[in-house]
């Protein structure tokens, strides 16, 4: 049981620092490509680079909602407040 229990905090702390490595990257891809965009037209390439990265981070960012909403019933249940 213990180590089943060490096992998977190993692995929740590591789909979290992987979940926020993909966040920044695609935060950083978005960023610089609407700062390239500002500059000059952007190739096709990279108008389809740039519209899968605001895809992925917006799909990120609903998963990121979901479990804070989850995270806050399971509080709210925990102290008896009623939802």
């Amino acid at each position: 049981m213990v180590a089943l229990r060490k096992h998977l905090r190993g692995w929740a702390k590591h789909q979290h620092g992987d979940y926020k490595i993909q966040k920044l990257n695609l935060q950083e891809t978005v960023t610089s490509l609407d700062t390239l965009a500002e500059a000059r037209v952007l190739t096709d390439d990279e108008r389809t680079q740039l519209e899968v990265a605001r895809d992925g981070l917006i799909k990120l960012l609903r998963e990121e909602e979901l479990k804070f909403y989850q995270r806050a019933k399971v509080t709210d249940v925990l102290l008896g407040i009623p939802t």
